[in-house]
């Protein structure tokens, strides 16, 4: 029996520990390597993490094929192999677009081809590795170990040629907003907010809802406001340059361009002290004091580690597992693995959630609140403050009450306007924060989306849905000085007006595009341009759009054209680095069969 035993584990025991490093080792580190700037910790703290589970993993393997009948274990470790190929194949042969996984919704069964082209591909090799067994599992010791020493030689090849920062990471500052960001300015602060997809329509009923109009003293409600693209990395550059993308250069040298020379950098040759606490990179352009938040603010470095672990394994897993698997490990957002399983040093048990570590949407609130609580009066020399913070942008986790909900929640309207009311209090803190400092008169104010929801408007009562999509992005404004209740103006504005109206307001003149938001008559009709990106088989291109009319009119679209994205092909030259990301240089280099 022990040498029967023996035999066993012998025959098993390679192919099971290249099975766990595929998931464990291997397929982490394909989407850590690609993605270092995605985690605040480096592969090292994660691995130290992912190993624990590995090796359980492996004696689980190990014992089952210890306890197999004989007659089977060649079935077993050939089918073991053949699993472990797979993993591979389908990670790096057969991965999908699945666009963003952030709850917006992955439509599973437009993308039925892929299901059923994986299920074949997997139903086939299994099967094949069951028949053919007597033959294989011969081999599978030899070809486990050949699989492994490759895919280790390749890791550590890909790694060698990496950053320092791929295998540590500086942490990032933990527990407290830095202080400089704190600082306001004794006689003029510009206060800029940005709660990304946050929607007019939404905005308005929770005011009324809440009572807020007396509460937002001096600002304007811009009704009729609107969006340039539907996404947040063309938003933030025509907001900051007054300009939109017109396809005349790639995305990455039209983003860097606008944040270089957006009003933030004029506010800084000024003499402002710039203060940025960006969700998209801004830091091309000029500034005094930056800010990241960190995915677990004010968490303890375990929790961290383990709340990019956890990201980092559903990942490696998604991209490993077959199509219609890999709908189960995204369950609507709510991932196969929680940072929650960690955070007692338990795998198995998952402890009661009350404050989620790996709720990007939780963190920020958290950050808001220290930071809110912590602004104090520095020097008279002006200020800009800004901020762009997730809420409400999906995935919805929060009850009515500001509470976790403990999943991902449906994307209803409902949900979209509580994830938005408990953003939309802490603004209200904010404001009450700024009035007890008696600085909020003298403050320019800004509250504003990037552009609107996924979540159909309402007006006055009745859904519409609008010309083109996310177009109601908000925009309410407190000049300097202004008082009273907040009112509605039905100007025809857009977010390319926002760096004239900042200007303008401070007393810079027309130095920058677009119009002031207060100097646009109620009556006037104008204009207004919405872009969209898309990527093809013929390449990149945006469709154009103009608004003439209401955002909140289904017939106010016309469709300008369709204009193939400008871009230069330079010649690659060996040892050149490719960044990606709308702050690298890959649209110059990136042909068919690339994406973002």
């Amino acid at each position: 029996m022990a040498k029967d035993r023996s035999a066993k584990t012998r025959r098993v025991w390679t192919v099971s520990v290249l099975v766990s490093a595929s998931i464990f080792v291997f397929g982490t580190f394909t989407v850590f390597h690609g993605n270092v700037s995605e985690f605040e910790v480096g592969y090292l703290s994660l691995l130290a993490v992912l190993v624990p589970p590995g090796l359980i993993l492996v004696a689980l393997l190990l014992v089952l094929g210890i306890v197999c009948p004989s007659r089977a274990v060649d079935r077993y470790s050939s089918a073991l192999f053949a699993f472990a190929v797979l993993l591979w194949v389908q990670g790096s042969f057969l991965m999908g677009s699945y666009g963003v996984l952030d709850d917006r919704g992955v439509n599973w069964q437009q993308s039925s081809l892929p299901g059923w082209l994986d299920a074949s591909i997997w139903i086939l090799v299994l099967a094949a590795s069951i028949r053919f067994s007597a033959h294989i599992a011969a081999l599978v010791p030899f070809m486990s170990g050949v699989l492994l020493s490759l895919q280790l030689i390749l890791m550590l090849t890909l790694a060698g040629a990496s950053r320092e920062e791929l295998w540590v990471k500086a942490p990032a500052p933990q527990g407290r907003v830095p202080m400089e960001l704190l600082k306001y300015s004794s006689s003029q602060n510009i206060v800029h907010i940005i709660l990304d997809s946050f929607q007019t329509d939404i905005f308005w009923e929770l005011v009324a809802e809440e009572g807020l109009e007396d509460d937002l003293e001096g600002f304007v409600l811009f009704k009729e406001n609107m969006g340039t693209a539907p996404y947040t990395s063309f938003s933030i550059p025509a907001i900051f340059s007054g300009r939109i993308y017109d396809g005349m250069q790639p995305p990455s040298s039209y983003y860097q361009d606008s944040i270089r020379n957006g009003f933030q950098s004029r506010l800084y040759d000024a003499g402002y002290t710039v203060n940025l606490i960006p969700h998209e990179s801004m830091e091309s352009g000029k500034y005094t004091n930056y800010y990241d938040i960190p995915s677990v603010y004010g968490g303890r470095w375990k929790e961290i580690v383990h709340a990019n672990a956890a990201r980092l394994l559903n990942v490696a897993l998604f991209r490993q597992a077959p199509h219609w698997v890999r709908k189960q490990i995204y369950n609507d957002n709510n991932w196969f693995i929680d940072a929650d399983w960690f955070i007692d040093n338990n795998w198995f048990i998952k402890s009661p959630v009350v404050q989620p570590v790996n709720v990007v949407s939780f963190q920020e609130k958290a950050f808001v609140r220290d930071y809110v609580q912590n602004i104090n009066i520095g020097d008279s020399k002006p200020a800009y403050h800004f901020l762009h913070l997730i809420p409400p942008h999906p995935p919805y986790v929060t009850l009515r009450n500001g509470a976790y909900a403990g999943n991902v929640l449906p994307n209803t309207r409902e949900n979209y306007k509580n994830e938005a009311r408990a953003i939309l209090q802490l603004f209200m803190d904010l404001v009450d924060r700024l009035k007890e400092l008696s600085i909020y008169d003298a403050s320019l104010s800004l509250l504003q989306g990037d552009h609107g929801s996924q979540i159909l408007p309402v007006v006055d009562g009745e859904t519409i849905t609008t010309c083109v999509s996310r177009l109601a992005a908000l925009l309410t404004i407190k000049l300097p000085r202004s008082s009273g209740s907040l009112r509605v103006s039905s100007a025809q504005t857009s977010l390319l007006d926002i760096p004239a109206t900042i200007t303008r307001a401070i007393g810079f003149g027309n130095g920058m595009p677009g119009r002031s938001v207060f100097e646009i008559d109620q009556t006037e009709p104008r204009k207004r341009p919405f872009v969209i990106y898309q990527e093809g088989g013929d390449g990149p291109h945006i469709s154009k759009y103009s608004i003439n009319g209401s955002v909140f009119d289904p017939a106010a679209c016309v469709v300008e054209g369709h204009v193939a994205v400008l871009i230069n092909r330079p010649q690659y030259e060996y040892g050149m680095e490719i960044r990606f990301g709308m702050m690298g240089n890959s649209d110059s280099y990136m042909g068919f069969g690339w994406g973002p």
